[in-house]
């Protein structure tokens, strides 16, 4: 595609970014990091510059960065290209629900629990609202909410308090702690 078209054209950088997501998903950071950053360097240069795409190509060399554990980095990617999306999109597009599931994973990984929750429940509230409790988004936001909870010190608790503020937790139990007592568990809990 670069040979046929150039280094500056959308096909090409496109083709960078698909090739990025491959690298992702075959585990090969270092690699998908370099042709990302390559891609940007090239938006960067182009007349056609293209902020949907650039802000697609942040966010993936966000998660390249937040699995090679580049926490402080990949977080202000994240707050960066979720700003932009809000001020792009808005706060209920699907695009900037991701990006906000995407700090709110970086949170939990850092052990910021307050501040993962809140982003977690923000995009299960919205995902609720607009497309359903069935939706798969909707179920996947679910899950990860349950995920910052559960994986919290004081997971019981803090399921607790989830519960009094009407969101269901079906189950709370780790396999590395055990499971909560009964008498951890309000009367709430479902």
């Amino acid at each position: 595609m670069e040979m046929l078209y150039g280094t500056g054209h959308s096909g090409t950088l496109r083709t960078l970014l698909e090739l990025g997501k491959v690298l992702l998903d075959q585990g090969r950071y270092k690699s998908m990091e370099e042709a990302i950053r390559r891609s940007l360097d090239v938006d960067r240069s182009t007349k056609d510059y293209n902020q949907v795409y650039r802000l697609d190509a942040l966010d993936l060399l966000g998660q390249t960065l937040r699995l090679q554990g580049c926490f402080p980095e990949a977080l202000k990617l994240y707050v960066r290209v979720l700003t932009s999306r809000k001020t792009l999109f808005g706060s209920e597009h699907p695009s900037t629900l991701r990006s906000m599931g995407h700090l709110a994973s970086t949170y939990r990984i850092q052990g910021r629990w307050k501040e993962a929750e809140v982003q977690q429940t923000e995009v299960m509230e919205t995902s609720l609202r607009l497309m359903g409790r069935d939706h798969l988004d909707t179920l996947r936001s679910i899950r990860k909410l349950a995920q910052i909870l559960v994986d919290q010190p004081h997971h019981c608790s803090a399921l607790r308090r989830r519960a009094a503020t009407r969101t269901r937790v079906w189950h709370c139990t780790r396999p590395s702690r055990g499971p909560c007592s009964a008498s951890e568990h309000s009367s709430g809990m479902e």
